[in-house]
């Protein structure tokens, strides 16, 4: 399990880096990754990513996202020394929307 949690933290690392640095793709706006689960065969990677925006600019991101994968795959195999690299499936993640309307909702009391 150790392996697959520091393969997670770099893949973590490596993604964030590869977005911010070699993807142009207008349909992508700002996200943050926020965790990346990884099979137990190291085969297959969910990235989960939060965003704020429209539901438009939330689908135009998943679209982008899944038009890069194959170019974010290939320049992690670039920088990460392991003989596969996952197939990287990004995911969006509801958890921080869920947590600022909590906070707004307490706030509103």
């Amino acid at each position: 399990m150790v392996r697959v949690d520091r393969l997670a933290s770099v893949l973590r690392s490596e993604i964030s880096s590869i977005l911010s640095k070699k993807i142009n793709d207008s349909r992508i706006g700002f996200i943050s990754i926020t965790e990346i689960k990884i099979s137990k065969d190291m085969t297959q990677a969910q990235v989960y990513y939060s965003q704020f925006g429209s539901e438009e600019d939330k689908l135009k991101t998943k679209k982008g996202l899944q038009s890069a994968s194959p170019f974010i795959q290939s320049e992690l195999f670039k920088v990460i020394n392991i003989q596969i690299i996952p197939k990287i499936h990004f995911q969006f993640d509801p958890s921080i929307e869920r947590g600022v309307d909590l906070v707004n909702k307490i706030n509103e009391l």
